[in-house]
């Protein structure tokens, strides 16, 4: 199934699409994307940019055949990179205060599935198609 979804156009310019808009929505909404970063990182504000433009830069690199699993490789490592603050944000109640309780507990009880959807969804098109997806997904 991952391997019909990653030779899917119509899915990988939408997971394109949602990685640049996850990317705007670091400085739209920087406040509270700010909340989300743990309290031991240093330098919030650098971080929060840097990872949107990241996310922006990323996103775009999918669509191109030339740049596409490279620019999936970089998502599954920002994924990984992610996961202190998935942590963090599950334990802790960082999202915004004017949303309603029961839609910040549906949204903290959400955040570790959609971590592990959204990675094998970047997957599927790493390892989609093209010599380079195969040399990195499959053991020598």
């Amino acid at each position: 199934m991952l391997a019909r979804i990653g030779r899917s156009t119509r899915s990988l310019h939408a997971l394109a699409a949602l990685w640049i808009a996850y990317g705007i929505a670091h400085f739209v909404f920087s406040s509270e994307t700010l909340r989300q970063v743990p309290p031991y990182f240093p330098l919030k504000e650098a971080l929060v940019c840097t990872t949107g433009v990241l996310e922006i830069a990323l996103g775009a690199g999918l669509l191109p055949r030339r740049t596409r699993h490279f620019a999936a490789l970089g998502l599954l490592l920002l994924l990984a990179a992610y996961l202190p603050a998935i942590v963090y944000m599950f334990g802790n109640d960082v999202l915004p205060v004017s949303w309603p309780a029961w839609l910040r507990a549906t949204t903290r009880a959400w955040i570790f599935p959609h971590h592990v959807l959204l990675t094998l969804w970047v997957w599927a098109h790493f390892t989609a198609d093209g010599s380079r997806a195969r040399h990195f997904a499959q053991p020598r």
